[in-house]
């Protein structure tokens, strides 16, 4: 269990090592970056991605109060 929220101050990103930008550790997904620059997405379209994605971050960590549903590997996120 987490002790307390902070997301609303939160201001750190996270890319997997399977090219997923992620706004927390415990979202789920993420935003497919590999895939965006392995399709030719042009600079302005890949902005416009993760100005989106970014603008849908949690103000608040659903699992604050209570355990992580699925685990997950460290490695994939750089810990």
């Amino acid at each position: 269990n987490l002790s307390e929220g902070f997301c609303d101050a939160c201001q750190r990103l996270r890319l997997t090592s399977e090219g997923r930008l992620k706004r927390c550790l415990f979202e789920p997904g993420g935003l497919e970056v590999r895939e965006l620059l392995r399709g030719g997405a042009l600079p302005e379209r890949l902005r416009g991605e993760v100005v989106r994605f970014l603008s849908e971050k949690w103000t608040f960590n659903p699992h604050v109060a209570g355990p992580v549903r699925e685990p997950f590997p460290l490695a994939k996120i750089g810990g």
